[in-house]
């Protein structure tokens, strides 16, 4: 009894020695030509589980990952995407929606038009967001102040540009980032699919006709 008790004691320490190791943050570069920051655990099938700074996880085979790479210098306020590094791959005007999307292309087009510059803050757009803000806080001050002769058109007029130029710069931001999102994820997940099905060319017993029914389950890797 003794040895089975210091058997289990000497496996929990192990575990724990082993889970309290700190983990390196990597460069990961893919092979469709993304590169992200993320913490890489090996996998025993040759492929890679990694965990980003956000939380996500992915798994990739050996052959979706080109190659890991050490980051010299690591902040914890050092970003997980870096726009620039991946904005020339993609074309906004190509982009179709899908569940990996990381923004949703109706709120920020509704807050940039109601509030100009809030839909480029929610995309991390910050300078356009504070000029588009600041701009939308003049035109509605001038309005105000040239209300009393009845004639707010202009200030009307500078608000409503302000907001379709603030909707148009943040959906392509919008567009573009989850278009990455969708490259990372389509690359790693495992699609699931269910689906009913009904067969109406079921034989026929005697003069009772019994169509038959039930789900299909379709695996994508």
């Amino acid at each position: 009894m003794k040895k089975l008790f210091c058997f289990v004691l000497f496996v929990l320490t192990l575990g724990a020695t082993v889970s309290a190791q700190p983990k390196v943050l990597k460069t990961i570069n893919l092979s469709n030509g993304i590169t992200f920051n993320g913490y890489v655990e090996p996998q025993m099938d040759g492929g890679y589980k990694v965990t980003t700074e956000t939380g996500d996880i992915f798994y990739y085979s050996r052959n979706d990952v080109a190659s890991v790479k050490d980051i010299k210098t690591k902040s914890k306020t050092s970003q997980e995407l870096k726009y620039h590094q991946y904005k020339h791959l993609y074309n906004s005007r190509e982009y179709q929606h899908s569940i990996y999307d990381k923004y949703d292309l109706t709120s920020v087009t509704v807050w940039s038009c109601v509030f100009p510059g809030v839909g480029n803050f929610m995309v991390g757009q910050y300078g356009l967001g504070i000029m588009c803000s600041t701009i939308a806080v003049v035109a509605v001050g001038c309005a105000a102040l040239i209300s009393e002769g009845m004639f707010i058109g202009p200030g009307v007029g500078f608000y409503l540009l302000d907001g379709l130029f603030s909707s148009l710069t943040a959906r392509k931001r919008a567009k573009i980032t989850n278009m990455y999102y969708q490259d990372i994820r389509k690359q790693a997940a495992v699609e699931l699919d269910l689906k009913p099905f009904i067969c109406l060319n079921s034989p026929i017993t005697g003069t009772s006709y019994r169509p038959t029914a039930g789900m299909t389950l379709s695996i994508s890797f």
